[in-house]
């Protein structure tokens, strides 16, 4: 018997909660296909931390250095910093499908799970 906790977020999820979710999954995919992506909450995003650094900081977005924490359910926008000269670098717990080659998502696959995966 394997004493050992998992720490991902899902270990405690039913069987059908899980395939609901996965279900819900592939339909977000699916419409983000047929209908094409909206990238108009990157721009946000971008702008959002701006704000805040112009209220909070003391230097502006494209002079700070970003860590940005938990980044895998969004890497385009660690990948949008980049591609604007910003100094910034990603951290999370899963292993994150950035290129899209088939060993990085067989990767994926092994060391997060199917839902983390997906995701």
């Amino acid at each position: 018997m394997n004493s050992r906790k998992s720490n991902s977020s899902v270990a405690e999820v039913g069987l059908w909660r899980r395939l609901k979710y996965l279900f819900g999954l592939t339909v977000l995919y699916l419409r983000r296909y047929r209908e094409g992506y909206d990238f108009s909450w990157l721009h946000e995003t971008l702008d959002d931390y701006r704000e805040l650094l112009g209220k909070y900081g003391t230097k502006s977005l494209e002079n700070s250095r970003v860590v940005e924490i938990g980044f895998g359910a969004r890497p385009l926008r660690l990948t949008a910093m980049n591609g604007l000269g910003i100094d910034a670098t990603g951290v999370d717990l899963d292993r994150p499908i950035i290129r899209g080659t088939l060993s990085e998502c067989i990767d994926a696959w092994r060391k997060n799970n199917v839902e983390r995966a997906l995701k």
